[in-house]
C-alpha cells in the first residue's frame, strides 16, 4: 500500500538504497555524502555516525543498525559466565538470608534455608563446569585451525606471524604496501642485529610475514611488490 501510494504521488517506485558509501572515511566526507542528494529517495546505514552526516548533506537517511554489531565481541566470555555469576549471586543472597535468621528461625526454617543454598552452590558449580568446557573447546578449535593455517603456507610453528594489510582496493594496496614492506624490512635488519648480537642464528626465523589479498586479480600486484621488495 505505501508503495503504490508513493507511485501515485511521485510517478514511480522509491529509490532505497542499503548501506551507505564510506564517505566519512575521507577528508571531504561531507562533498561525498552530498553526491547522493537527489539521485536517491531514502539512504539506510549501517553505523550510528552515519545518518547524521548523511542527513546533514542532504540525504534523507534512518540509522538501522546491523546484527553483527549486536553480537558478543570476539574472544567475550561465554554465556555460561553470565550464568554463573547470576548463580553466585542467588548463592550469596541465600547465604546472608541464612544468616540472618540464625538466631531466631525454626529448625524446618533453617533446613529449608540451607536446601537453598546448596542448590544455589550446585548450580553455580556446574555453570563454572560449562563455562571451562566451552572455553577449553574454542581454545583448542583456535589451536586447530593456527596449525592448519601454518601447514598450508609453510609457515613454522614456532614462528611469530606478522600480518601486513594493505586492504582491498587496488589503490590502497598501491600507497600502503611499499611503506608496509619498507617497515617489515627495517625489522628484518633489526633481528638481524639482535641475532648477531646474541650468537642466535636462528632468532630471524622467529617472526614470518604474511600479506592477505582480499580478491584474486590483486594477488599478481601483490605477489611483484612483495617480490620486488626482497631484491632490494
Amino acid at each position: 500500500a505505501d508503495s503504490d501510494d508513493w507511485s501515485a504521488v511521485h510517478g514511480g517506485p522509491a529509490l532505497v538504497q542499503l548501506v551507505g558509501p564510506s564517505a566519512w572515511a575521507f577528508a571531504d566526507a561531507q562533498r561525498r555524502a552530498a553526491r547522493l542528494a537527489g539521485w536517491l529517495d531514502h539512504l539506510l546505514v549501517l553505523l550510528p555516525f552515519e545518518e547524521a552526516l548523511f542527513s546533514q548533506a542532504g540525504v534523507r537517511c534512518t540509522y538501522i543498525g546491523h546484527p553483527c554489531f549486536d553480537a558478543p565481541p570476539f574472544g567475550a566470555p561465554p554465556a555460561a559466565s553470565t550464568e554463573a555469576a547470576a548463580e553466585e549471586e542467588a548463592s550469596s543472597a541465600a547465604r546472608a538470608r541464612a544468616k540472618g535468621a540464625t538466631a531466631k528461625a525454626r529448625p524446618g526454617v533453617m533446613k529449608s534455608m540451607a536446601s537453598e543454598v546448596s542448590v544455589a552452590e550446585s548450580r553455580a558449580a556446574e555453570a563454572g563446569a560449562m563455562e571451562a568446557e566451552a572455553s577449553a573447546a574454542e581454545e583448542e578449535a583456535r589451536g586447530v585451525l593456527a596449525v592448519d593455517f601454518r601447514r598450508r603456507h609453510n609457515i613454522r610453528m614456532d614462528a611469530r606471524v606478522v600480518c601486513l594489510l594493505p586492504g582491498s582496493r587496488a589503490q590502497e594496496v598501491h600507497s600502503m604496501l611499499p611503506t608496509m614492506l619498507e617497515a617489515a624490512r627495517l625489522m628484518h635488519s633489526r633481528l638481524l642485529a639482535d641475532a648477531a648480537a646474541l650468537s642466535d642464528a636462528d632468532s630471524t626465523a622467529l617472526v614470518e610475514l604474511v600479506v592477505p589479498v582480499a580478491t584474486s586479480a590483486l594477488e599478481p600486484c601483490v605477489r611483484a611488490m612483495v617480490n620486488s621488495a626482497q631484491a632490494c
